[in-house]
């Protein structure tokens, strides 16, 4: 849930302030300074994410292979086409309520993926996707 080491992505949360009032966790907020090192170049577009050749950041879905023959081709298409940035729109809200429990933790979420949300919170909170409903 927290970063470990390395920040992902602007606005990850690197902690949390437990406090008895708003106003006494807003002055604690304010005492907290945090510094990063060994920077690196955002990736901010496509072709940035491209350039890089990351495996873990460049995920192929499918290829195609054309079948070469003179005589099946009519037209050769060249070119390029990006779609540019895309935000995730949906009606459901991303978010899900964990209940801890005495044999583990109740799950409650509004989706349309039970499956996605149960392996995200195994990863997130370290526990066996048996363990919670």
């Amino acid at each position: 849930i927290f970063c470990d080491e390395d920040v992902w992505y602007a606005g990850q949360p690197i902690g949390i302030i437990v406090a008895d009032s708003w106003d006494l966790a807003n002055r604690a907020a304010c005492e907290v300074k945090v510094e990063f090192t060994d920077l690196k170049k955002p990736l901010i577009t496509v072709s940035n994410v491209l350039e890089t050749k990351d495996p873990t950041r460049i995920i192929p879905l499918g290829e195609v292979k054309a079948k070469l023959k003179k005589d099946n081709i009519k037209h050769v298409i060249k070119g390029r086409m990006e779609l540019g940035k895309q935000y995730h729109f949906t009606m459901e809200p991303q978010t899900c309520l964990c209940i801890p429990k005495e044999d583990g933790i109740e799950v409650i979420s509004s989706t349309q993926w039970p499956h996605n949300v149960q392996s995200a919170v195994s990863v997130a909170l370290g526990i066996p996707t048996n363990k919670y409903a």
